[in-house]
Formats: C-alpha cells, sequence, structure tokens
C-alpha cells in the first residue's frame, strides 16, 4: 500500500481506510482461529453486515442523511 501511495494510485485516507479495514481482518481471523485452536470445532462465521464498517462508510451515511434533511426542509 506505501508503495502505491508513494506513486498516487491510493491517497492518503485510502491508505488508512485499507489499513484499518486489514487490521479488523486480521483481528477477526485470529479470534477464528485462537478458538479453534482451543479445541473448538466450529465453523467460520460469515462476517455480520456493520462489522467492518470503515470510518468513510459512515460519512457517507451521515452525508446522505444531511441531504435528506436539506430536501425535507426545502420543501417546507
Amino acid at each position: 500500500m506505501e508503495h502505491h501511495l508513494r506513486l498516487g494510485n491510493l491517497t492518503e485516507d485510502d491508505t488508512i481506510h485499507l489499513l484499518d479495514l486489514a487490521s479488523m481482518l486480521y483481528q477477526y481471523f485470529y479470534n477464528s482461529l485462537s478458538n479453534k485452536m482451543k479445541g473448538e470445532m466450529q465453523n467460520m462465521k460469515p462476517i455480520p453486515p456493520g462489522i467492518l464498517e470503515l470510518p468513510h462508510d459512515k460519512y457517507l451515511r451521515y452525508t446522505d442523511e444531511l441531504k435528506k434533511e436539506i430536501a425535507r426542509y426545502a420543501d417546507t
């Protein structure tokens, strides 16, 4: 990722979000594998929606809510 950041293929924000996502995935897989190593016989569960929500996703949802609120006041 650092290589692509230097080349300009990724912005600094994109790099931060990708590193956050990689960290979350690492924690998820590490915890799942740790449970299996302890002898628990369970299949890996799918990641529920919203667990790996990036800050950018929250920002987009927030701006969508603001746009709806602005539109509501514009109608009155």
